[in-house]
């Protein structure tokens, strides 16, 4: 009885371990590399339905990826000019 237990609880602590294996991976993957995703990867589309984007033969939209932390500078940079 005892030794059944205790495969039991091998088994159990095994299925575990995989299981916080695969959580911690399912984690990262959540994860958005900005460098190498794509706008949609991360845009939700009711974000980009309020965005008029334009593409003309003299006039293109392009969208810029801004650290929080330089916010402020870049728009004082464009909007100064």
């Amino acid at each position: 009885m005892a030794g059944k237990t205790e495969d039991e609880l091998k088994l159990l602590a095994t299925s575990f371990q995989e299981k916080t294996v695969a959580l911690a991976a399912a984690k990262r993957r959540k994860v958005i590399n900005l460098s190498t995703s794509d706008f949609e990867d991360f845009l939700r589309p009711e974000d980009v339905a309020k965005v008029e984007f334009l593409n003309t033969e003299h006039l293109l939209t392009v969208t810029v990826v801004v650290p929080k932390s330089s916010e402020q500078g870049i728009a004082f940079f464009f909007l100064s000019k």
